[in-house]
C-alpha cells in the first residue's frame, strides 16, 4: 500500500524514515569487507550519508567510507508487486550481462537483491557511485562547453554504443536469464516486464507483451494495447494516427532481427563526463532496459540532441540565441580524440579564478561556441534567469546565462555532427542513425500521453513536410472520427464523446468540424 505522501505525488519521505542509515551502513560495510580484493587485515568505516536523494523510482543513499570510495545504495519506493521485483531481478543480471561482455561503463554492482528478504528488509542494488560530473549540469554551460569537450563527448559515446550493437538477439523484449552466472550463454528473450503490461486490461495478459520478432509487430501491438486503455474516441484517433505513421516513417529494411540491448533513457542526466575532457566516465539507470531496434537504441542520436521531436516538453525560445554555429569539424575530421591535459583546461562552471596551472576561464578566440549573450537578450529576459531582482539586468556586462535548451537550429548541427562521427567510424551504424530521432519520437508519443498530440504533429512535418503537416493531420484524423473503424474491430468498443479539438499556433483552440 502507497504511502500518503506517494498518494498526493510526493516523494515518499514518509517511507525513507523507516530506513535505518546506520544499518544501511553497516551492510554495505560488510559487502566490502567479504570482497575477496579487499587485502587481508584492511579495515574501513563508512556512514551512510543524509539527506538521500529521490528520484522518480528510487531512493539513493551515498555510502561513503573512511579511504575515499564511494557507492549508492539505491532502493526502489514501495509497494513491492511482483512485477517490480521481477523487473528489478532482470535489470541487475542485464546489467551484469552487458558489462560481462563490454566495456560500456556501468557503475559495478557489489550487492542486489530484489526482494523484501533482503539484509536491509527492502529489495536494493548497491553499486559504485559514478564517477565524475553529470552532464546535464555542464552541458549547458557554454564556459564548460569547449570544442575539445564536445569532441570529447561524442567520440566517447559512439564507441559504447557499438559495443552495445555486438551483442545480438533475435527478438524484441525482455532479457531473461537461466541462472545466475552473467557469463552464462543460457539466455533468452521473454515478454517485456514493466508497467506497459498495465496496457491491457485483461489481468491475465499481465507480462504477455511481446517477445517481438520485428520492430513492425513492435510498434502495432504497442499502440494497440495504449488504444485498449482508452475509452476516449478522441484519445485513440491519436493512436490511429500513430499507428499510421509508424507503418509509414521507419525503414522496412532494419524491420526484423538482430535486435540489440538499448539505454532506455539516453539523456543527459544519465551521463557522466570527466570535467576536464568531455570524455564518458559513467552511463547510468538502466533500470527497464530490453532488447529493441538499433534505429530507437544503440544507432539513436543521444536524447539532449532531439529534444525538438517533443514540442510539448521543448522549452527552447527564440530570444536565446544560438549557442553553436556550425558543426564541430574537429569530430568530423579526426579519427580519436585529442585529449586535453586536465591542467590545460578550465573546470566547470562560471567561475574565473586561475586554474592550478595559472590558466584563467576565458574562452579562446578560435571557439566556434562563442555567443554574445548581452546582445541577444533584452534585460527583462536576462533578469529572469538570475536571483537579484531587478538589479540583475541593470549590469549586463556580469550577467552569465545558464540555458537549459538548444535552438533547433543547434540541435540539428549537433545531430549533424554526431552523424558525420558515425559514418567516419561506424557506417553500418549510421544509415540508421540518420532517421533514428522519428523512431524514438515514436515510441516517446506511445509512452507519453501528455507529448502525443505535438510528436504526432512533428512527425507529420517529417512526413510530408512543415507547411501542409498541420493540415493534412487534422484532414485525417477528422477522417478517422468519422469513420467507423474506431468503433468497429480495431481494438474494441469505444465510448463517444465531444468531437476532437486542435491546438492551433499560439494556443488557440478550434473544435473540429463533424
Amino acid at each position: 500500500m502507497p504511502f500518503a505522501d506517494q498518494a498526493n505525488g510526493e516523494p515518499p519521505t514518509e517511507f525513507v524514515y523507516t530506513l535505518e542509515p546506520k544499518a544501511l551502513a553497516e551492510y554495505a560495510l560488510s559487502v566490502r569487507s567479504s570482497d575477496p580484493s579487499v587485502p587481508e587485515g584492511e579495515t574501513f568505516q563508512c556512514i551512510a550519508e543524509l539527506p538521500p536523494i529521490f528520484g522518480r523510482k528510487n531512493v539513493v543513499f551515498s555510502i561513503t567510507f573512511s579511504d575515499g570510495a564511494r557507492w549508492a545504495l539505491r532502493i526502489p519506493y514501495p509497494p513491492y508487486s511482483e512485477l517490480i521485483q521481477d523487473r528489478m531481478r532482470a535489470d541487475i543480471a542485464t546489467t551484469r550481462f552487458i558489462q560481462a561482455r563490454t566495456d560500456v561503463p556501468i557503475p559495478k554492482i557489489h550487492a542486489a537483491l530484489p526482494t523484501v528478504d533482503s539484509p536491509i528488509g527492502v529489495p536494493f542494488i548497491l553499486m559504485d557511485w559514478a564517477r565524475g560530473v553529470c552532464l546535464e549540469d555542464v552541458w549547458y554551460d557554454r564556459k564548460w562547453r569547449t570544442e575539445p569537450r564536445t569532441r570529447g563527448v561524442i567520440e566517447s559515446l559512439a564507441p559504447h554504443m557499438a559495443a552495445l550493437n555486438a551483442l545480438e538477439f533475435p527478438s524484441i523484449g525482455t532479457l531473461i536469464p537461466q541462472n545466475t552466472d552473467p557469463d552464462s550463454t543460457t539466455w533468452s528473450v521473454g515478454p517485456f516486464i514493466d508497467d506497459r503490461n498495465e496496457m491491457v486490461p485483461n489481468s491475465a495478459n499481465l507480462n504477455k507483451c511481446g517477445p517481438y520478432n520485428s520492430v513492425h509487430a513492435y510498434y502495432v501491438e504497442t499502440i494497440e494495447n495504449a488504444a485498449r486503455r482508452l475509452q476516449s474516441r478522441h484519445g485513440r484517433a491519436q493512436l490511429a494516427l500513430l499507428r499510421m505513421l509508424s507503418s509509414t516513417l521507419p525503414s522496412f529494411e532494419f524491420d526484423g532481427p538482430p535486435f540489440v540491448l538499448n539505454h532506455p533513457d539516453l539523456c543527459a542526466k544519465n551521463v557522466f563526463v570527466d570535467p576536464a575532457t568531455g570524455v564518458i566516465t559513467a552511463l547510468i539507470d538502466w533500470d527497464g532496459v530490453n532488447t529493441g531496434p538499433r534505429q530507437s537504441g544503440c544507432a539513436r542520436y543521444p536524447s539532449w540532441m532531439t529534444k525538438d521531436m517533443n514540442p510539448f516538453r521543448y522549452t527552447w525560445k527564440a530570444t536565446y540565441g544560438d549557442f553553436l554555429k556550425e558543426p564541430v569539424q574537429s569530430v568530423i575530421q579526426t579519427r580519436a580524440p585529442s585529449p586535453v591535459p586536465p591542467e590545460d583546461v578550465p573546470q566547470p562552471g562560471p567561475s574565473r579564478e586561475p586554474t592550478a596551472a595559472g590558466a584563467t576561464n576565458e574562452e579562446p578566440d578560435r571557439d566556434p561556441f562563442t555567443f554574445d549573450w548581452n546582445e541577444s537578450l533584452s534585460s527583462s529576459d536576462a533578469s529572469s534567469w538570475f536571483d537579484g531582482g531587478d538589479d540583475a539586468s541593470s549590469s549586463k556586462s556580469s550577467i552569465e546565462i545558464i540555458r537549459t535548451e538548444e535552438s533547433p537550429t543547434e540541435l540539428g548541427l549537433l545531430r549533424k555532427t554526431y552523424l558525420a562521427f558515425m559514418k567516419l567510424m561506424y557506417p553500418s551504424l549510421a544509415s540508421l542513425t540518420e532517421r533514428s530521432h522519428i523512431s524514438e519520437a515514436i515510441e516517446r508519443a506511445i509512452f507519453d500521453p501528455e507529448s502525443r498530440p505535438m510528436i504526432i504533429s512533428k512527425l507529420f512535418e517529417e512526413l510530408v513536410g512543415p507547411g501542409s503537416a498541420w493540415w493534412i493531420a487534422r484532414t485525417v484524423r477528422k477522417g478517422l472520427w468519422n469513420g467507423t473503424w474506431l468503433s468497429n474491430g480495431w481494438v474494441g468498443p469505444v465510448a463517444g464523446g465531444a468531437p476532437p479539438t486542435e491546438v492551433l499556433s499560439g494556443g488557440e483552440v478550434e473544435e473540429a468540424d463533424d
